[in-house]
């Protein structure tokens, strides 16, 4: 466990094992230039655990949080923004579970490229992306619950498996909202 003690702005960081980086209470910022921000390249059964940081760009190149391999990426409390993607799931066996954070002003807000992903996006606000959930792989399940997307060009864009609604989620002031939702009890 890494908690950071003091506020401040803090270079990328790659990862490559079990770790959970813990902001609580201070200001910890990942700025980049034309670079991702973290890139998780962890083993197949390690749980990497983001909180509380600002994960942000000058640049909309690479991805605020690459996920290339891992077992469980858990996100939450983050604010990332002014990336190429957002958080780019490039794992087909990473469960990927984002809550309460926000996503904001980039070209794409959520991506996974992988057949037979499983994203839950809980509580997420995706605001002012050029496209805010896509996924043009086979399979790939999105859970959208308590979410908000707002003033995105698309909100949702090609999602080639489904995405479920298990609660209330708010669409406002998007350009279009993309494509439909499937209901499902959880």
């Amino acid at each position: 466990i890494i908690s950071v003690l003091d506020t401040g702005g803090y270079g990328t960081v790659t990862i490559g094992k079990s770790i959970s980086i813990i902001a609580e209470g201070v200001q910890a910022g990942i700025l980049t230039a034309g670079t991702s921000g973290i890139v998780i390249n962890a083993g197949a059964n390690d749980v990497v655990h983001l909180q509380g940081l600002f994960v942000q760009s000058d640049q909309p190149v690479g991805n605020g949080v690459q996920i290339a391999s891992a077992g469980t990426v858990r996100i939450s409390h983050c604010l990332i923004s002014g990336y190429a993607i957002g958080i780019n799931l490039a794992s087909p066996a990473t469960k990927l579970m984002v809550s309460d954070c926000e996503i904001a002003q980039n070209v794409t807000g959520v991506a996974s490229a992988q057949n037979n992903a499983e994203v839950v996006l809980d509580r997420v606000r995706l605001v002012r992306n050029k496209m805010g959930i896509v996924s043009p792989s086979n399979n790939t399940i999105f859970h959208l619950n308590g979410s908000v997307l707002a003033f995105n060009d698309t909100a949702i864009g090609q999602v080639s498996g489904r995405i479920v609604s298990s609660q209330t989620n708010a669409f406002v002031g998007n350009g279009a909202a993309g494509q439909n939702m499937g209901k499902e009890s959880l």
